[in-house]
């Protein structure tokens, strides 16, 4: 969404932010004026989190010295499932919650208990150390940041895959050819993946890689197919968003604007498991169709 401000709004929280004013003090003052919610967290997102463009805005403002207002237009994913989406229902799929940035939508039920025994039946004897890509070369390195065991799934490869890959296309909205295939992972006690960005890095080498077989990632779903007795929350630390676990659930995020800009709030990470395992099945969807190159 955007919201229009006058110069004298947006001095004032550009002001704030520089004299160190807590956020719920400033987030009191603007509802006191008048502000709705959804105007108050657009504004306080806007100074604290991008204050860098406020006073870029700021500076054009007074070159300009023109009337009216400024705009500030809210970062909008390419691949934002609408509040008013129907086929979230679907298949006694529920929205359980959701945020507007970092762009999350927790669902509900998105699996059945059935589909998720069935995936980690069909994982537990092809697991190998999962990999990361590499910043330098591009090419799939062992980290230590990722410290789980995974699978990887050709899309529409059995009945059970085309049945989920339908439902996510059907939900997102994303069509299944712009789909990676469908990976399974299981964390043991004290596996992790640290907090990290999944799209390319825009300045990468893989990004060019890729360029012609999906280009960039614009959203993840991760589908938890078990309940750890203790850890593995999805974690979102920069947003202050963390999500446990639970069979059957799934959370989805976007992080890719129309103008191709990348959500640094959708930094993100598994948090350690403390008891038992974790198994996810973890979906990234791109730009364009995707293809993967068989050897």
């Amino acid at each position: 969404m955007a919201v229009n401000i006058n110069r004298d709004l947006a001095q004032w929280l550009y002001d704030r932010v520089e004299e160190g004013t807590p956020e719920k003090q400033v987030r009191k003052s603007l509802t006191d004026h008048g502000y709705d919610r959804v105007q108050v967290d657009t504004l306080c997102r806007y100074a604290f989190q991008q204050t860098d463009k406020l006073a870029e805005a700021l500076k054009a403002y007074d070159r300009d010295a023109s009337e009216g207002d400024m705009a500030i237009t809210e970062f909008k994913a390419t691949a934002a499932i609408p509040d008013d989406r129907e086929n979230a229902t679907q298949d006694d799929v529920k929205i359980l919650f959701r945020s507007e940035r970092p762009h999350v939508v927790l669902f509900g039920n998105f699996l059945s208990h059935e589909e998720c025994d069935a995936l980690m039946d069909m994982a537990k004897d092809q697991l190998r150390r999962a990999e990361v890509v590499s910043r330098e070369t591009g090419d799939p390195v062992i980290d230590h940041r990722r410290t789980s065991e995974y699978t990887m799934f050709q899309r529409d490869e059995t009945e059970l895959l085309q049945r989920i890959e339908d439902r996510i296309a059907r939900i997102t909205g994303v069509p299944a050819t712009h789909g990676e295939g469908i990976q399974v992972m299981r964390y043991g006690v004290g596996a992790e993946y640290q907090s990290h960005f999944d799209f390319f890095d825009p300045d990468g080498v893989f990004l060019r890689k890729s360029k012609d077989r999906g280009g960039q990632r614009i959203a993840t779903l991760v589908m938890y197919l078990n309940d750890p007795p203790a850890g593995g929350e999805t974690i979102f630390p920069d947003a202050g968003l963390s999500i446990s676990p639970q069979k059957g659930n799934a959370v989805y995020f976007a992080y890719v604007a129309e103008n191709g800009e990348c959500d640094n709030l959708s930094f993100h990470g598994g948090a350690p498991v403390v008891r038992g395992e974790k198994w996810i099945a973890s979906k990234w969807l791109r730009q364009n169709p995707y293809f993967l190159e068989l050897e």
